[in-house]
């Protein structure tokens, strides 16, 4: 909207901005599908350790490649970099873009621990240059519909939510599933969650408390299923499971508000569930009794609203939609729950 209020006032367009990918893993292909899709922006590099994976992004993006991140980072046509590395590394790639001068997304999570976060938030300070993470759940249809409804006050105030996302299936046989690389269970679609769950309630998370289970998937350093339950000034209370050993699903939220309640069904028609946006009903009182439903009508996924975002901020300064500050937040959840799982599942008094 921002992009078109300004052409219609008579706007110049930016100049576009050069991008290089470190990393040419499974999502750097998302990346560059969103970057080729969005005025403002062009995929111009790749940098990855693996030759393999360089004649790939050669063949499929018709880049120039790069054997290190060092030699991209010296490329004068690159001004934005997309850090696309394991979370346990990606402090140290973010902070060298920062340093050279570059703008940079961090791939979800933002890093493992806050202190990681700290060093890269510093750094785009120092050498004032944007940083944002990839946190592109905040434009699924579900999301935005359950948010709208919630933030309308239809179902009056938040004060409880159940997310849950899994199945019962051996997980990935990737560094997904090392702790030491992912930083565990919580990391992986936690990252999504609990960023939708912190634009919902409102105030800070004054106690975390967290249970992980290791059952069944032995060959694999992940928990097979983690809990994580936080709770709100005011006491509101949201959970969050992902499990690999639950043979029935729940929802995926459970929400109530003081007048009313919303529930993101799973659909049956699709495997895996994740693949496709939830059903969403609103659940009021009927004045007659029972219980009025109503199911919500999605809008379109924007497959791209991220990277439209950022081409909008660093051309004309549009609110940047995912703040490193915000993610932030994000990691500190996480890393409070792994160590409240550390500790035997002990209630952490925080203030995040």
């Amino acid at each position: 909207m921002h992009r078109t209020v300004l052409f219609a006032s008579g706007a110049a367009p930016a100049p576009t901005v050069g991008v290089g990918l470190i990393g040419y893993g499974a999502i750097a292909r998302g990346h560059a599908e969103s970057i080729a899709a969005t005025p403002g922006l062009d995929m111009r590099a790749v940098a990855d350790i693996s030759p393999e994976r360089r004649e790939l992004a050669s063949r499929e993006l018709g880049v120039t490649t790069y054997s290190g991140a060092d030699e991209l980072l010296r490329d004068p046509d690159i001004g934005l970099v997309v850090v696309g590395t394991p979370p346990s590394v990606h402090a140290d790639p973010v902070v060298g873009a920062l340093q050279a001068g570059k703008h940079v997304v961090c791939e979800k999570p933002f890093a493992i621990t806050v202190d990681d976060v700290d060093r890269m938030i510093d750094a785009a300070a120092a050498h004032r240059r944007v940083l944002t993470v990839y946190q592109s759940r905040r434009w699924d249809p579900d999301y935005l519909a359950m948010r709208e409804t919630i933030r309308s006050g239809r179902v009056g105030e938040l004060f409880y939510m159940e997310s849950f996302i899994g199945g019962y299936s051996h997980p990935c046989d990737f560094w997904h599933s090392h702790e030491p690389i992912s930083g565990g269970t919580i990391y992986d679609w936690g990252s999504h969650y609990f960023d939708w769950v912190l634009q919902l309630f409102e105030g800070s998370v004054r106690h975390v408390s967290a249970v992980g289970h290791k059952r069944v998937w032995h060959d694999v350093t992940n928990s097979d299923q983690v809990r994580v339950d936080l709770t709100f000034d005011g006491g509101a209370q949201a959970t969050f499971m992902q499990s690999d050993i639950a043979a029935a699903l729940k929802p995926k939220w459970y929400v109530l508000g003081t007048r009313g309640a919303v529930l993101g069904e799973w659909r049956e028609d699709v495997s895996p569930p994740a693949d496709a946006p939830a059903v969403i009903k609103v659940l009021r009182p009927a004045s007659g009794g029972g219980t009025h439903e109503e199911r919500l009508a999605l809008a379109p996924r924007d497959e791209h609203g991220f990277y439209r975002n950022l081409a909008d901020h660093l051309a004309w300064d549009e609110p940047l939609a995912v703040t490193p500050q915000e993610a932030r937040r994000t990691v500190a959840v996480m890393e409070s729950a792994t160590q409240s799982i550390a500790q035997g599942g002990v209630r952490l008094e925080v203030d995040l």
